[in-house]
């Protein structure tokens, strides 16, 4: 039954023979156990992994940053500065969505606009200072919104561009009193987003050369460095991987050829075939797994769990072809 489980040429070599002396009934029985065992138990563990994942993604509610630019640079200019500051308010920082929420935001805001149109007017009537069709140059907005980007410690930032986003092409030259408050809280939330991309990128980076140097095994032989690296190579891992699938359908063509040792002695051709190929892959799985051990030398390779599967392979694959006669080696092969 584990032969069975396994899928390990399960239909030549047992069921085929018993389906030939006991009749169809057997067959039910095999294709039933294959189905249970395979199939629906298969499927009930993808289903509880598919349930975990779902359930850890329901509580990190929170958005990415490259997400939350997205939004910004998508959404907002469509359905609005709140709308954006309210769903965005669980991936924003709290610090930052409550300063610019806050009343006293608003109050500078006002203020500032009050003191810009008093300087470029030469006037503080507040007819003036309150007439809703008033406006400021562009320029004005940036030294604003740079200070107030300043104040949330999102570094630099692009006005301009934040601008183009907003009004969905060039900037106008003047800025109403009715769009300067939601401007510069889009401006700052462009910023913000892009300083959250920029953090996480830096992170990202700073987090794969920590585990590359990590990784990479304290030179102990001579050239191990070179060796470790050179494993490690992408065009050497596809290599790799193209052996493993042509030992993976040369087995699998084998099996299906010449399941028993009564097809072996009707095709000998075939069956020397096979098994050159086979002490073949064996062979170049044999020098893989030394060139690793050499690159990771000592304690690298061998507090790997993939490297100590691998050695297990390859000395199975070993002793089941020098030593085919022992009980099962085939089938833990």
């Amino acid at each position: 039954q584990f032969q069975v489980m396994t899928g390990d040429a399960w239909v030549n070599q047992i069921m085929r023979p018993v389906f030939q002396e006991e009749g169809y009934v057997v067959a039910v029985y095999y294709v039933s156990y294959m189905f249970i065992s395979m199939t629906i138990v298969m499927n009930v563990v993808v289903a509880i992994l598919i349930d975990n994942f779902t359930a850890a993604t329901a509580v990190l509610a929170e958005l990415k940053p490259k997400q939350i630019l997205r939004a910004v640079e998508k959404e907002v200019p469509r359905r609005g500065v709140r709308w954006g500051l309210v769903h965005l308010s669980n991936s924003l920082p709290r610090s930052s969505v409550s300063l610019m929420t806050s009343q006293m935001f608003y109050a500078q805001l006002a203020t500032d606009w009050h003191q810009m149109v008093v300087f470029m007017g030469n006037s503080n009537d507040p007819e003036v200072t309150g007439d809703p069709e008033a406006s400021l140059p562009f320029y004005c907005v940036k030294p604003l919104v740079k200070f107030y980007a300043q104040r949330l410690g999102v570094g630099p930032i692009d006005v301009r561009h934040a601008c183009k986003q907003y009004y969905d092409g060039a900037a106008p030259p003047r800025v109403s009193r009715d769009h300067f408050a939601t401007l510069v809280q889009y401006c700052l939330l462009s910023a913000l987003s892009h300083h959250l991309v920029a953090v996480e990128d830096q992170l990202k980076v700073d987090s794969s050369l920590k585990s590359y140097s990590r990784r990479m095994p304290h030179p102990a032989l001579p050239h191990q460095q070179y060796f470790y690296r050179l494993y490690q190579s992408e065009k050497v891992q596809w290599a790799l991987a193209a052996v493993i699938f042509c030992n993976f359908f040369i087995s699998a063509v084998e099996s299906q050829w010449i399941p028993n040792q009564e097809l072996a002695d009707r095709y000998p051709a075939a069956a020397s075939f096979f098994k050159a190929s086979e002490w073949t892959f064996n062979v170049l799985f044999a020098i893989e797994l030394v060139w690793n051990m050499y690159g990771g030398w000592l304690l690298h390779f061998y507090t790997s769990a993939w490297n100590i599967f691998d050695l297990v392979v390859v000395v199975v694959s070993f002793v089941s072809m020098s030593f085919a006669d022992i009980p099962g080696i085939g089938i833990l092969r």
